[in-house]
């Protein structure tokens, strides 16, 4: 029982937290690294301004240095590790292997809800976050999803030795200049999916946004979005010019992924990947678009927009740009 409990700056390294009670322990400052927790955990009223997913005061949350979390907020980051399966990929990843390793894990697991919660791009890992059911054997899906990306890799760099003649060495550098995000669609581009534009004149009308965001605030711009999202984004205290410039990006990035996916398919988790990665090109190639994204990401991060655009995609386009946020190198 360590309710009430003084773990302020406390290293929980591999701790097996198991059911404990910690109902308003104060955690502020805590590496919670590999800690073992389930859902008998107690974390009601837990006092905690941030923590450190790694040792050594690393991979702070929230990972603004200047925020803080909200009452409640610890909680529902640590419930949602619980309901998500990490996938890591340490030698780079074949996306074309795991887009249709991803639909043999959605036929084996057809009635459980498996949905991609985010990608990232680790300094030596790619690590696929999928959603699961809370409920869910976390193990058995996370092996059997390895497993038939395995198996659809062995099959696909087979292929790769027959018709290029490659060796192991050049497979491997394959793999891992494969990993960047923009190459998604260019390597999903060659499996059969289908990617049938639909003709101007059997589309609906498009909905029309005012780009022209000058003097607007996020609470403006989030009349459209959900009351949750507007809720969110009262706890931050922006500039005049961060919640124009946040409004701004999510207006633009709610227009292109809903154009988008207007005109491709996002049925799959290969067609969703696809759309996004196709997005992210656009930005990428719009010189004034991707200021706009950069500015806003440097002003309110990736869980501001993600919390402003009311699109099933964005959390994967987002964590495509997530390294934009950086500064650049010169």
């Amino acid at each position: 029982d360590l309710s009430d409990a003084r773990l302020i700056g406390a290293r929980l390294l591999r701790t097996q937290a198991l059911g404990a009670q910690l109902q308003k322990a104060k955690l502020t400052g805590a590496c919670v690294e590999d800690w073992h927790i389930n859902r008998e955990t107690q974390l009601d009223d837990v006092i905690c301004d941030y923590i450190f997913l790694k040792s050594g005061q690393e991979e702070r949350r929230p990972s603004d240095s200047n925020k803080s979390f909200a009452p409640g907020d610890f909680a529902k980051l640590i419930q949602k590790s619980l309901e998500t399966v990490d996938l890591i990929f340490s030698n780079g990843i074949d996306w074309k292997a795991f887009a249709i390793s991803l639909e043999d894990l959605g036929v084996q697991y057809g009635e459980q809800d498996l949905a991609i919660q985010a990608i990232e791009n680790k300094n030596d890992a790619f690590v696929i976050r999928l959603n699961v059911p809370p409920d869910a054997d976390k193990g058995a899906i996370e092996r059997q999803a390895m497993q038939f990306y395995e198996t659809r890799l062995a099959v696909i760099e087979a292929q790769y030795r027959s018709t290029l003649q490659a060796k192991d060495e050049q497979i491997a550098i394959y793999r891992e200049q494969s990993t960047n995000m923009t190459e998604i669609v260019k390597l999903l581009a060659s499996r059969t999916i289908d990617v049938r534009a639909i003709a101007v004149s059997e589309s609906k009308p498009n909905e029309t946004y005012n780009n022209d965001l000058r003097g607007a605030n996020i609470a403006n711009y989030a009349n459209k979005l959900e009351g949750n999202a507007r809720q969110q984004a009262k706890q931050y205290n922006y500039t005049a010019e961060q919640k124009q410039t946040l409004a701004e990006a999510a207006a633009d990035i709610q227009q292109l992924l809903e154009q988008l996916s207007q005109t491709y398919p996002t049925t799959t988790q290969a067609e969703k990947l696809a759309v996004a990665a196709k997005a992210a090109e656009e930005i990428e190639a719009n010189p004034v678009l991707r200021s706009r994204v950069i500015g806003a990401l440097k002003a309110g991060g990736v869980e501001a927009l993600k919390e402003l655009v009311d699109h099933p995609l964005v959390t994967i386009l987002l964590a495509a740009l997530e390294g934009w946020q950086q500064p650049e190198s010169k």
